[in-house]
């Protein structure tokens, strides 16, 4: 065997083989989602709610992955573009006090006054596994938290093509 057939891959061949990986893990985690978003349309297929009744036909799956330290926290914000915002909690610090690191989904919220009344809001109790779907024009926003864990969430929108 000559020294050209024993050479170790070059830094391409391995950025290749990474990327593939990569690639892969992206897919599983966009077939999840999709898997997730078609058990929810089938479960509220009967809903007259008009973002369930005027579903897009077709669309993508944006997703990022969030990683908060103690203190972490996500301000009030809506996804303007999105069709459903979805999330899926790879890790949740375990003893929490309350409703910290809990997600607050808002109609309203005193940092974006719409009306003067009564701010209705939900917090959603989360644990590692949750997964949370709710209308991308939502407000939303996370309840600060105190722990030596991160918390690590897979997010998600639909964005109608």
């Amino acid at each position: 065997m000559s020294s050209k057939d024993n050479k170790s891959p070059s830094s391409i061949e391995i950025n290749k083989l990474l990327g593939n990986y990569q690639s892969k893990k992206f897919d599983l985690a966009e077939n999840s989602a999709r898997l997730i978003i078609k058990k929810y349309r089938v479960n509220f297929q009967n809903n007259n709610e008009g973002f369930i009744k005027h579903w897009p036909n077709d669309y993508d799956i944006y997703g990022w992955l969030i990683e908060m330290k103690s203190g972490g926290e996500l301000h009030p914000h809506m996804h303007d573009t999105g069709w459903i915002t979805g999330s899926i909690y790879i890790n949740v610090p375990s003893n929490l006090n309350s409703e910290s690191g809990n997600i607050v989904v808002s109609v309203n919220d005193r940092e974006f006054p719409f009306s003067n009344h009564e701010i209705k809001k939900n917090s959603i109790d989360i644990t590692t596994g949750s997964i949370c779907l709710f209308p991308s024009s939502l407000l939303h926003h996370t309840i600060p938290f105190s722990s030596q864990e991160e918390s690590i969430v897979l997010a998600f929108d639909v964005l109608p093509e």
